[in-house]
């Protein structure tokens, strides 16, 4: 079984957030070095949410990156005023779908979420969750 990255990220949930945003539309390998970066240039929430136009040049090499830097900038904001305490709470921030949340539930609160999740790796962790659960 593959290990994912919010397993190494449930312990700094803001951290495990924007590394969902990076890994949209590209792989966890990619967007490491990245989100090392961005978490020793910004250190949290705070600096993210004011970072400038050098946080767009940071994750141009995932693409998409007019789009993620607006998200996270956004998504930053809003956790500073209402910082998440459940996965139907990530869905209230910008740029968070199903994905972020199904993460949060999984990984932060230690839940199983009712349905299995999309994405390939996140549905073969939840299976085996369950399936141990089951036992």
């Amino acid at each position: 079984m593959v290990r994912l990255f919010q397993e190494d990220l449930k312990s700094s949930p803001f951290w495990m957030i924007v590394a969902c945003s990076l890994v949209n539309m590209t792989t966890w390998r990619q967007a490491q070095p990245i989100h090392e970066e961005l978490r020793k240039k910004y250190k949290g929430p705070d600096g993210l949410a004011v970072a400038g136009g050098e946080l767009e040049e940071m994750i141009r090499p995932l693409g998409l990156w007019r789009r993620r830097g607006k998200s996270l900038r956004l998504m930053s904001t809003v956790w500073n005023m209402i910082e998440p305490t459940t996965g139907e709470d990530v869905l209230d921030l910008p740029g968070c779908g199903s994905y972020a949340s199904d993460s949060w539930m999984i990984f932060v609160e230690g839940k199983l979420p009712d349905k299995c999740p999309i994405d390939n790796y996140l549905s073969a962790y939840w299976r085996r969750l369950k399936d141990d659960k089951d036992r």
